[in-house]
């Protein structure tokens, strides 16, 4: 039988997830009072959704948010006035040098313009290098990039930092980003400049090398249209061979200069970019919604950085890794589509992932250390990867750069906490025995209808395992976290109907684990309506009707289920994080008892961690001993498992 890890790829998949959080940021909101589509903020629900598939739930739809809307299309051209001159810059052009002096233009500016609600922030915007001769080629082709701030600026936010539109893979330029590279205000939020986001493109397109004038292909955009679509960048306006050039440039060259100012990277360069986290998250910690994420929160972001520093030794073969590593994208597209068009998204999307994780591993060699915050909304106790870290990279590549670790995780988390605060007696039972993987015990559920195709029960073709157990895993996470059930059985059909056929979803709902948590899970439903709400492990309220707002906003058909559904899985949230805080438990004891301490959690991965031990088997019995302890406080089962790192083949 398949697959006995469990609770490590069910973390694997939210922690996929959360390199979207930092992929996705910075989107113009398509519609009016939800977040943009993909956006970065962590969710308090799992991202499993009605209407994705395996892919997208795999690649694309890292943590994301609503899905947009519009078809794809061409290029159009802007017919606003051009500015003709360059545009003075009010401050000096400093960020990427990790400046000591308040960053003025880093401020985050939530003025409403252009139809968008939503603010975008260079705060956001990682420092980023390039080795001395990539910036001299550049210069060769763009000889304004060394003596334009906005160009300069327009390279780093586009090409560098990255936002992509999951529908057409393009890159994404919100207004607030475009104001940042003229370097000046819009008119609309009381400054000078005239014509927005569309005037700053123009002015690229008429007055720089970026436009017809230059030795690239012209930069080409598509417009903006309120609650429709955002603006996209059809076309970057560089020239190829700076391109690649940018894609073949060696982190690891001792001649660097920062993008936004050509200035020589800092001897101090991971000191300075740490320092600067530091002082944004010091006060992180107040928004705590527990006691022990606070606790968990605070240790982590005061890990020492060396705890971390062995992955820089690794990042020569991530980068290999993820050259030749493939990208899933999902294949569906709207039929008015025409197919070649299609597939130009396809390929576009591959091409965006594989250059985020690029850049994310580049700049990994200059600054290790992840730091952590927890959800904007404040609901929810995990914390998340606030920079841009091993931790929002995909798991193969996260294990190519983490080799040097051991990986601990709640074995089937979700489930047992699911089964154990739900009273599902049935599913308890099969849970609570050390040798139950639900894997294999689904894949001998769906022995008859893979005999019916393949002619036996083992009959599945490798090459299918991964979309068979991707499209199960991702209707697990669906019944934990309150998905309707007829949706549950209707995306699994979609998903496994061209593998099993059209019974794949009804034949889920049969299982004897399954049908016992959706019968449980119902009467949690109407035990949360009939008491307004329920309690988190650390005896905290979680109110119905907060949540009852959050789904109207979300437009979601049954609102109340909805509802209830966002307060369950908050609640099962707040369970992980206690029963994961006996690391943290382990590690502060271990250190005020003994100054050389070899146990040290490196990074959080919610339901996982990956961990520096030298001696594990002495270490795990310590922390099965706690969690033991801690899981009967709380009334739960909870079992460790733990192996050590390898990276992929």
């Amino acid at each position: 039988m398949r697959g006995t890890q469990e609770g490590r790829e069910d973390r694997e998949r939210e922690q996929e997830t959360e390199r979207t959080r930092h992929t996705r940021e910075g989107r113009e909101q398509k519609h009016r009072n939800h977040a943009p589509n993909d956006t970065e903020t962590p969710r308090e629900d799992p991202s499993v959704e009605p209407g994705k598939s395996g892919p997208q739930r795999r690649e694309t739809a890292k943590d994301g948010g609503v899905r947009a809307g519009a078809e794809e299309k061409g290029a159009l051209r802007t017919v606003q006035p051009r500015p003709e001159t360059v545009p003075e810059q009010k401050t000096p052009d400093t960020s990427d040098d990790t400046s000591d002096k308040d960053d003025k233009e880093g401020d985050t500016r939530y003025e409403k313009g252009e139809g968008s609600d939503w603010g975008w922030t260079s705060a956001r915007l990682e420092p980023k290098t390039i080795g001395r001769e990539t910036w001299e080629k550049i210069v060769r082709h763009h000889s304004d990039f060394d003596t334009t701030a906005a160009v300069r600026r327009y390279v780093k936010a586009v090409v560098f930092n990255t936002w992509m539109d999951r529908d057409t893979g393009l890159p994404l330029v919100p207004w607030q980003m475009l104001e940042w590279v003229i370097g000046e205000r819009f008119a609309a939020n009381g400054g000078d400049w005239h014509g927005g986001g569309e005037a700053v493109l123009a002015w690229l397109h008429d007055q720089t090398s970026l436009g017809p004038s230059g030795e690239g292909p012209a930069i080409d955009w598509n417009d903006y249209k309120a609650n429709e679509r955002c603006r996209t960048i059809e076309t970057i306006g560089l020239h190829p061979g700076v391109l690649k050039a940018i894609e073949e440039d060696v982190p690891a060259d001792p001649d660097r200069v920062y993008v936004q100012t050509g200035n020589p990277l800092h001897e101090n360069h991971g000191y300075k970019v740490r320092t600067k986290w530091e002082e944004q998250l010091k006060d992180e910690v107040e928004g705590a919604p527990s006691e022990t994420a606070a606790r968990v929160l605070r240790h982590m972001n005061g890990q020492n950085s060396k705890t971390t520093s062995k992955i820089t030794d690794h990042v020569p073969e991530a980068l290999r890794h993820v050259h030749r590593r493939s990208y899933e994208v999902d294949l569906t597209w709207d039929r008015r589509m025409h197919f070649q068009a299609n597939m130009n998204r396809v390929e576009r999307i591959r091409g965006y992932q594989r250059r985020f994780d690029r850049e994310v591993v580049k700049g990994i060699t200059h600054q290790h250390k992840p730091f952590y915050r927890f959800s904007p909304d404040g609901r929810t106790d995990r914390i998340f990867s606030a920079n841009h870290s091993a931790l929002i990279l995909p798991s193969d590549v996260r294990k190519v750069l983490c080799q040097d670790f051991h990986e601990i995780d709640l074995k089937s988390a979700h489930l047992m906490i699911a089964a154990w605060l739900w009273g599902a007696d049935r599913a308890k039972a099969k849970l609570r025995r050390e040798d139950y993987s639900v894997w294999d015990d689904l894949y001998r559920h769906y022995g008859p209808l893979i005999t019916e195709r393949f002619g036996t029960p083992d009959g599945l073709p490798d090459s299918e395992w991964s979309n068979f157990k991707g499209a199960l895993k991702g209707a697990l996470y669906s019944v934990v976290f309150g998905m309707n059930e007829a949706n549950v059985k209707g995306n699994l059909t979609h998903e496994l109907k061209p593998l099993l056929g059209e019974e794949a979803g009804v034949h889920f709902g049969r299982h004897e684990l399954i049908r016992n948590l959706l019968d449980a899970r119902q009467k949690q439903f109407i035990q949360i309506q009939r008491q307004e709400g329920m309690k988190a492990a650390s005896g905290r309220w979680i109110d119905l009707r907060s949540r009852i707002k959050v789904a109207q906003r979300e437009g979601r058909s049954n609102v109340m289920q909805a509802a209830a559904a966002k307060v369950l899985g908050t609640v099962a949230q707040s369970y992980e994080m206690e029963l994961m805080s006996v690391l943290v438990d382990l590690e502060q004891e271990r250190e005020s008892r003994d100054a050389r301490n070899y146990f040290r959690v490196a990074f959080w991965l919610h339901d996982g961690a990956y961990v520096q031990a030298r001696s594990i088997g002495a270490r795990m019995k310590d922390l099965d001993e706690r969690l033991e302890q801690k899981a009967k406080k709380l009334g739960v089962h909870a079992r460790f498992e733990h192996e050590p790192i390898e990276p992929p083949n």
